[in-house]
């Protein structure tokens, strides 16, 4: 079954090709489609580089996740898609992963444990390995059968931030359970690095209060991004 995964990014260049690179070594490249969708407000991520590894580059007009996210899946052709931030490795056995989920449900995510020791991170990501209030944000690889995406999404493009658990909402609210993959993909900790924990875990607090409370998240990404460092939202 082919898997198209879909990447957006903002100056992101080494990391990128260290990603794509990661995820050919470990499917079989007649299965998979890795398409790279690019922010406008890029100038550092090298479309020939990209291309000459045989990813597809798209460039997005407009600097926004979910528009980018939704540029890639109209650009796919695979019977499934997952959306994956540059930032985060998927465990090497992540194509039979997210075709075995997809076998016994229509969509779903990754938990995930940080690239840190650190034991306060550690317990922050066991929330990732249920459906609760915390889980299924971006960094978690949402997957999804094409049908099911073509139905049920797009991202809501209207979101500056959190589109993610936008989606994620919206599915709750229909009753429709994802199938959580417990095999972990690993995130990065940099924002804990750049800032620390009692401060992103604040902040990130403060996020999904206001975004329950149907606060705008234009409010929320303006927010985030004054009080954190080292990070794009």
């Amino acid at each position: 079954m082919k898997l198209s995964i879909i990447i957006p990014t903002l100056n992101e260049w080494p990391l990128v090709a260290k990603r794509i690179e990661f995820l050919y070594q470990h499917a079989d490249k007649n299965n998979l489609e890795i398409i790279v969708v690019n922010s406008c407000d890029s100038s550092l991520l090298p479309e020939k580089e990209i291309k000459g590894t045989g990813a597809k580059y798209l460039e997005s007009k407009i600097s926004n996740r979910a528009t980018q996210m939704n540029q890639g899946f109209y650009e796919s052709t695979g019977h499934c898609v997952a959306f994956l931030h540059a930032d985060v490795q998927p465990p090497i056995t992540y194509y039979n992963d997210i075709i075995e989920a997809l076998e016994t449900s229509e969509y779903g995510w990754f938990c995930y444990d940080f690239d840190s020791n650190d034991h306060r991170l550690k317990r922050n990501a066991k929330f990732t390995r249920r459906n609760g209030w915390f889980a299924g944000g971006g960094d978690q690889i949402h997957f999804f059968n094409r049908t099911f995406f073509e139905s049920y999404g797009p991202y809501d493009e209207r979101c500056e931030i959190m589109e993610d658990f936008e989606l994620t909402r919206k599915l709750r609210r229909l009753n429709l359970k994802p199938n959580i993959i417990k095999n972990p993909a690993l995130v990065s900790a940099r924002k804990y690095k750049h800032n620390s924990y009692f401060r992103v875990s604040v902040v990130n607090l403060m996020a999904m209060i206001l975004f329950y409370s149907r606060v705008p998240t234009a409010f929320i990404c303006v927010m985030y991004r004054k009080l954190l460092s080292g990070t794009s939202a």
